[in-house]
């Protein structure tokens, strides 16, 4: 419960953040109190600041929690993948073309954030760009299941419309240049 804190104390409402222990494993019986436990976590933000200032809270939680119950704890944090932060240009570029491409009455963008993590980041860090998901869902065909989800299948007669809204998008990036 106190590493929710981080999260629900630590970081600003107008901010983002998650926190999610995904593993806790120590011991190898019941009734033997085990000599060390081990948590996995995972820590999404939306810009370094926030990600800096929940690392160092983590921290000071687990060693004051386990110096206050006579023991030991230590963190040991490893980088995942980074930030990915969308070029504005690009982003406004990838929904011009789809709008022109699937007409101005279709949601073809959500400019929400999203706490996601991907290699794309990389990208953006060498170059402008801008990461998008086409939506391949089709509650009718059965397609619904959402990302890492052992369902999760697409509706493969989108296809034809990400090849366009690629080639779109890449004729009004290279009209730019």
């Amino acid at each position: 419960n106190a590493l929710q804190t981080v999260v629900s104390r630590r970081i600003s409402a107008n901010d983002s953040a998650v926190l999610t222990i995904g593993t806790i494993s120590g011991g190898t019986a019941a009734n033997i109190i085990a000599d060390q436990v081990k948590m996995m976590a995972t820590l999404r933000t939306i810009d370094h600041a926030t990600r800096e200032n929940a690392k160092e809270w983590i921290a000071k939680i687990v060693q004051d929690i386990s110096h206050g119950m006579g023991g030991s704890g230590e963190t040991v944090i490893t980088k995942g993948y980074d930030l990915l932060i969308n070029d504005k240009q690009v982003n406004d570029v990838i929904a011009m073309a789809a709008k022109e491409l699937l007409g101005e009455d279709q949601p073809a963008v959500n400019e929400e954030t999203s706490l996601g993590v991907e290699d794309f980041c990389y990208f953006t860090q060498a170059c402008k760009g801008a990461y998008y998901s086409l939506g391949c869902a089709n509650p009718e065909k059965g397609f619904h299941a959402p990302g890492h989800n052992e369902k999760f299948d697409i509706d493969e007669d989108c296809l034809p419309i990400g090849v366009m809204a690629h080639v779109a998008t890449t004729l009004k990036l290279l009209e730019m240049k």
